[in-house]
């Protein structure tokens, strides 16, 4: 029997050919854990066509989104899954201030099992027989002197990171929020300072190398916008 859960939009990450989409539950006693909205297909993004919502406006971050799901589908370390309603369509039910998000901060350690990086990252993946013994994939951060990065990496492609300092921790994390890519990709390369942010994080689905993929999903300015 399909259910309908509640949630502030805390990210729409590009994912393949679609969007991740997730949330922090709201409540009648306030916010709840995150909730990730998925389809039936294999590691396919949620489409267009599945985040347009009722009024034919698209599902982004802020939003108070009454989305209807069939069943929970925790998948190895991503066990905040649930399968959508394909057969009904999402309502926005209003917004949430980025002023707001304080309250919705989490406070891990620190972001998943650190000490392995990538060419042109730091500490942003975990292998994936560690992630297996994981329980989380999401959370909300202040991240501590945020920079974003354009860059040329691997055969030249084109690259957004960012920077920032977490628990103590320094991490250099791929960007997948779509609206900081497309931004920054129109930028020379090199090294800008971030507004003060709030940062969605998640450690991403077992990729083809045997690595999990810790990834900035979402730029929420604390103010507004981050100026991009």
């Amino acid at each position: 029997m399909s259910y309908v859960k509640r949630i502030v939009c805390l990210t729409s990450s590009w994912k393949y050919s679609g969007r991740c989409i997730a949330g922090k539950e709201i409540l009648a006693s306030g916010y709840g854990g995150w909730v990730r909205p998925v389809n039936a297909r294999p590691k396919s993004g949620i489409s267009d066509d599945e985040r347009q919502c009722a009024d034919e406006s698209f599902a982004g971050p802020l939003d108070v989104l009454d989305i209807p799901l069939e069943q929970p589908v925790p998948e190895c370390h991503q066990r905040e899954n649930h399968r959508i309603d394909p057969r009904t369509r999402w309502v926005k039910a209003g917004r949430v201030p980025a002023a707001e998000l304080d309250a919705l901060l989490d406070h891990p350690e620190q972001l998943w099992p650190n000490g392995s990086s990538t060419n042109h990252g730091l500490n942003d993946r975990v292998a994936a027989e560690a992630a297996e013994k994981l329980d989380w994939s999401l959370a909300l951060i202040d991240p501590e002197d945020p920079f974003v990065l354009v860059q040329d990496e691997d055969e030249l492609r084109l690259r957004v990171r960012t920077e920032f300092v977490y628990g103590g921790v320094p991490y250099c994390l791929a960007v997948t929020d779509p609206s900081v890519m497309r931004a920054f990709r129109r930028k020379p390369r090199g090294r800008y300072p971030l507004a003060p942010s709030w940062l969605s994080v998640s450690l991403g689905e077992r990729y083809e190398d045997g690595y999990c993929y810790k990834l900035a999903a979402a730029v929420i300015g604390k103010a507004g916008p981050p100026e991009l």
